[in-house]
């Protein structure tokens, strides 16, 4: 991820007399936008990578890692960036040191949270641009290509399941308060607070802790009409404890269970469970036969 740190391998393999092939990550002078390159803490920056000696006596790069955005829809975006990463590794590939055997094209794929407002990801579209890059590859660098999925394969198969442990009413507000909310799933937390601060959920996201407004469903187990305007609010030692605001419910009692939707990703992992020395969270891998 730095030039130090490919030195510090170097002496770590010379003392322990061994060669190591390693992959890089690069911060390339291209953009999901077709930008330029921006600062970024994240890998090398391109241009110092070429103005470089890679010759490391006891290290080869052979790979590349590129990752520039999460939660990406327009697949014609998509392909452009693979496209670009192919470019640099082919280029990277002529530099002394290097010789590429696998292209990570890091993340990105996105998945939809709201499908009254975002478009499906054309998987179609992506899989003409990989074919057209494996053709490409075949004939050329002929290394193995890594897609990390992210969310997209577990964002939709996972569902946050918390009891509503009382249920109050403040000038008028109604509350129910569950026994975990944002130290069992921070990302609906996360909206509300940002909606506090903006007075409105922000377009843009905050990935991973925050995508839309709209990023989550809530339904009571078992519970239908008889509606009620509720915010939901945990038991943690914070006025931000707080999952949902003025969300229209049928009528929740103490002993129901609150299940909210699309948590298969960032969700108890991203939490602050320790918080408050609250009962944490639990989690279940649900097979279906």
């Amino acid at each position: 991820d730095s030039f130090s740190e490919l030195e510090r391998l170097n002496r770590y393999a010379e003392n322990q007399n061994e060669y190591i092939n390693i992959g890089v990550r690069v911060n390339p002078n291209f953009s999901m936008n077709r930008e330029f390159a921006t600062s970024s803490q994240f890998g090398m920056d391109e241009e110092q990578i070429f103005e470089t000696d890679l010759c490391f006596l006891h290290l080869k790069i052979t790979g590349i890692h590129v990752h520039l955005r999460s939660q990406i829809l327009d697949a014609d975006m998509l392909g452009r960036y693979y496209h670009n990463c192919y470019r640099l590794a082919e280029r990277m590939n002529k530099l002394s040191g290097v010789e590429i055997q696998f292209i990570n094209f890091g993340g990105g794929i996105g998945t939809v949270y709201d499908a009254t407002k975002e478009p499906p990801l054309a998987l179609e579209k992506i899989s003409y641009a990989l074919k057209r890059l494996r053709a490409r590859n075949g004939c050329g660098l002929r290394a193995k290509f890594i897609l990390e999925t992210g969310r997209f394969v577990v964002c939709h198969a996972g569902t946050y399941y918390t009891r509503i442990v009382d249920r109050k009413i403040s000038c008028g507000k109604t509350y129910l308060i569950v026994q975990n909310a944002m130290n069992g799933f921070l990302r609906p937390a996360i909206a509300e607070l940002l909606k506090e601060n903006t007075g409105t959920f922000p377009l843009k996201g905050q990935e991973p802790l925050y995508t839309s407004g709209s990023q989550c469903e809530f339904f009571i187990l078992g519970r239908k009409g008889n509606d009620e305007t509720v915010d939901i609010v945990g038991n943690l030692c914070t006025a931000l404890d707080v999952i949902a605001k003025d969300l229209m419910l049928p009528r929740g009692e103490i002993g129901d269970i609150l299940a909210v939707s699309n948590a298969g990703s960032y969700g108890c992992s991203l939490s602050p469970l320790l918080f408050s020395s609250q009962m944490r969270s639990k989690e279940f891998l649900w097979k279906e036969n």
